[in-house]
């Protein structure tokens, strides 16, 4: 009976996000932030920088409400069917990217875009990133329930 629980305990610790969206930035205070939506609606977002030096951590849980709007902006990206990688660049604007990784029907999908690539990223790409940032935002800054 035990092994059974433990097993299933096991599976769920292992169980993959729903999305993952990494945007990183180049320069003189190099950055990165990744959030992570889970299925128990949790989402951790972990930031980094050069200035900060620290890697920091805040998480929280999307609401109800939340949860339909992960799911209508994770439908848009596997709609788009976008490429896996947007647009191409070189040299140091290499550094200033953003990815999205989502999980749909128990298939991968990710995609890379450079910030200053050419051609210039898809604005649905550029809108719906912003929107999965704001959404992890919204939840980490909620007090909890």
């Amino acid at each position: 009976m035990w092994l059974g629980v433990c097993v299933l305990c096991m599976q769920a610790l292992q169980a993959p996000p729903l999305a993952v969206v990494v945007r990183s930035e180049g320069g003189i205070n190099p950055s990165e932030e990744k959030v992570t939506f889970f299925q128990d609606g949790r989402v951790v977002v972990e930031s980094w920088s050069l200035a900060q030096r620290d890697k920091r951590q805040s998480s929280g849980r999307l609401d109800a409400q939340q949860l339909v709007k992960l799911d209508e902006l994770l439908a848009k990206a596997q709609k788009a069917n976008w490429p896996p990688t947007l647009n191409q660049t070189r040299g140091p604007q290499v550094a200033f990217a953003v990815t999205l990784t989502w999980w749909w029907q128990g298939k991968e999908n990710s995609v890379l875009g450079y910030t200053f690539g050419e051609p210039p990223l898809p604005d649905e790409f550029t809108e719906l990133s912003q929107e999965l940032f704001q959404l992890a935002q919204k939840a980490v800054s909620q007090p909890a329930r």
